[in-house]
């Protein structure tokens, strides 16, 4: 079903970048918490991981473009770097 691979898509697809992905159930009905489920028994391979992500990769446009194209000259040399002030 759709909604099973893209739950699994979604869970595995920042596995490479250390970053995780948790999914959330909160299901309304029995289908829906059926679907959460079998989504954990999906593994999909690194080639459909990257088709899916290619796929779904959405041209934000003006002024997102501009904006990522010349993040540093406007930020500066910091961007992208996270800076943690409080600890959890």
């Amino acid at each position: 079903k759709i909604l099973e691979f893209t739950l699994a898509w979604l869970r595995q697809k920042n596995d490479n970048t250390g970053l995780s992905t948790v999914t959330i159930l909160r299901p309304r009905n029995v289908q829906q918490l059926e679907d959460n489920l079998n989504s954990l028994n999906i593994t999909l391979s690194q080639n459909e991981i990257e088709l899916l992500t290619t796929l779904s990769t959405i041209d934000l446009g003006y002024p997102h473009n501009m904006i990522s194209e010349n993040q540093k000259s406007i930020f500066g040399e910091s961007t992208g770097v996270v800076e943690v002030k409080h600890k959890v």
